[in-house]
């Protein structure tokens, strides 16, 4: 058990480690796969943040383990600070091939690469640079200061202006009204989807596999079988080959497996909603996906169900659904203690929305991602 001195000086340390950095330690990079910028931070920066706040941090990693299948190569990391080691997985592509020329992007050797980002996601697991997250926020941060940024990071800063507009628009309110739906997007198969304006014929990107694999042998501590197993069963004879609208069943299967092998009996399903299928039974598999996280039993959603004229969220249409999904959220960033009211968590919940689909990305990615960062503030036991 932490002490209360330790716990008050790791408090300290993580609240400095919190702070943004500064501007010009900035960089922006595309997204393999997509038209879109990604601001980020080097990890030599990671590295000279660690050295001025902490000194005495401790990196310990896993051998590399490779896996050519997923073209990936993966660790584990364990950073320690005052003695609490907290640790992530990280994992890069042993190669990156462009689709046009054939030629390997790939910068340094894989074990390099692997090395950054691990020491990337190691100090995001004690609060170093997690803002990065907040795509919205680092492109205000760097906007307003942007006479300290070098003119080639300026010249991509200006590029992100329209990635980011219409989530500049919906801070300020001006994005909330209903926008008339494509004949197009209505005809596609996955509702999620439909509302995040995602083409289901499209196979998913590059960051989309990584994650897969990286989810899949991390979090969900599941062999290369179990992950072949799961987009095989929707068809798919290699990860790449995910299409978008499957993207997000292939990881519910996946779950499903990880259950099984881990906790068949466990009570932490117990609380998992009992949904028969329905009108939409996709809206019934994404409610169970993050009633697993906040602990919302079946009478709960069921009754809030009722106020949208539905008696569980299969029978709920997509806009209706967004209103339960508010609900859960809401009510679980305040009832964790996250959130001193409901009103600041239901703002913090629709920036994070409104920032993925600004950034064109899936709104259900955004809701999983608040939920999912909110989880982790509470176990921290940090109020907002």
């Amino acid at each position: 058990m932490i002490s209360k001195e330790v716990r008050e000086e790791l408090r300290a340390v993580h609240s400095e480690l919190r702070k943004p950095f500064p501007v010009e330690s900035h960089s922006i990079r595309e997204l393999p796969g997509t038209s879109n910028l990604y601001i980020y931070l080097p990890w030599e920066a990671i590295r000279d943040r660690l050295d001025e706040i902490c000194p005495d941090y401790q990196f310990e990693f896993t051998l590399p383990e490779y896996d050519h299948t997923a073209n990936l190569v993966t660790c584990v990391v364990t950073l320690e600070i005052l003695g609490i080691k907290k640790q992530a997985l990280a994992a890069v592509p042993i190669t990156q091939i462009n689709a046009k020329t054939q030629k390997d992007m790939s910068r340094g050797n894989a074990v390099d690469r692997l090395h950054a980002e691990a020491i990337k996601n190691g100090a995001e697991a004690h609060c170093c640079g997690r803002y990065i997250s907040n795509q919205l926020f680092c492109y205000k941060l760097l906007l307003k200061h942007k006479e300290r940024l070098d003119d080639e990071t300026r010249g991509k800063l200006n590029k992100m202006h329209n990635q980011f507009r219409e989530a500049m628009q919906s801070a300020l309110g001006y994005a909330d009204a209903p926008k008339p739906q494509k004949q197009s997007e209505k005809n596609q198969p996955s509702i999620l989807h439909a509302m995040a304006g995602v083409n289901h014929k499209h196979k998913i990107s590059e960051g989309q596999v990584r994650r897969l694999w990286g989810m899949g042998k991390g979090e969900l501590g599941l062999s290369t079988e179990a992950i072949k197993l799961a987009y095989k069963q929707y068809g798919f004879d290699k990860a790449e080959d995910i299409n978008t609208d499957k993207y997000d069943a292939v990881i519910d299967y996946m779950k499903i497996l990880s259950e099984r092998k881990a906790e068949p009996h466990s009570s932490k399903t117990d609380n998992v909603v009992p949904f028969t299928s329905s009108l939409y039974p996709q809206h019934n598999a994404f409610v169970k996906r993050i009633s697993v996280i906040t602990g919302h039993n079946a009478d709960w959603i069921m009754k809030q169900c009722s106020h949208y004229g539905g008696n569980e969220p299969g029978d709920l249409d997509p806009s209706k659904l967004r209103l339960l999904i508010q609900d859960i959220a809401v009510d679980y960033g305040f009832s964790s203690c996250v959130y001193a009211d409901r009103e600041k968590a239901a703002i913090a919940f629709h920036g994070k929305v409104a920032f993925y689909e600004g950034a064109g990305q899936k709104w259900g990615q955004g809701v999983l991602d608040w939920i999912t960062e909110t989880q982790q503030a509470a176990q921290q036991q940090t109020v907002r």
